[in-house]
């Protein structure tokens, strides 16, 4: 079984997937990671490079790349924030994968994302609204894409993976 966990950026996606992969005794991937190995640069320098359209078109074929080579076997992948939001990912996702929402509520993303000038959307207005907007845009489409969810905002990662673990056993 392929896992995918989707949400917002600051949900937990990739601490919550390093801990279920070990629950399940299986292989991690954080799809920004591999993206960023694949394309010898980060994330904000293929924003920069291509926009966020480009990063997009080259994060589906990446996802495409990690779920046609993980076709056997129990994996956990970690996607991007944005990734649902590109159709063909989402088709993917749905056709290849079971696929958790992580979600949290605006405030603790806000508390956990204060100070993070990695993230190329996270730049410009204030934190709170962008995490508003992106938020506002992006709910519907995580909920649409996921399986089922799980809310991070009063668990340690270990304890969410130990709610999904719960579910898809």
């Amino acid at each position: 079984m392929i896992i995918t966990l989707t949400g917002f950026m600051g949900c937990g996606k990739s601490s919550v997937g390093r801990r279920l992969s070990k629950l399940l005794y299986c292989s991690f991937v954080d799809l920004d990671d591999y993206i960023v190995e694949r394309a010898g640069k980060s994330v904000a320098d293929i924003f920069t490079e291509v926009g966020e359209k480009g990063f997009r078109i080259f994060e589906c074929q990446c996802l495409r790349e990690l779920l046609e080579s993980h076709v056997e076997g129990d994996f956990v992948i970690a996607l991007g924030g944005g990734a649902v939001t590109t159709p063909e990912c989402a088709r993917l996702i749905r056709e290849h994968a079971v696929c958790v929402y992580l979600t949290a509520s605006e405030q603790t993303l806000q508390k956990r994302l204060s100070g993070d000038t990695k993230r190329p959307l996270l730049q410009g207005e204030s934190l709170e609204d962008r995490i508003h907007r992106l938020m506002e845009q992006r709910a519907g489409i995580y909920a649409s894409v996921a399986d089922f969810s799980v809310a991070t905002d009063e668990l340690t990662p270990m304890g969410v993976a130990h709610e999904i673990f719960k579910v898809i056993n």
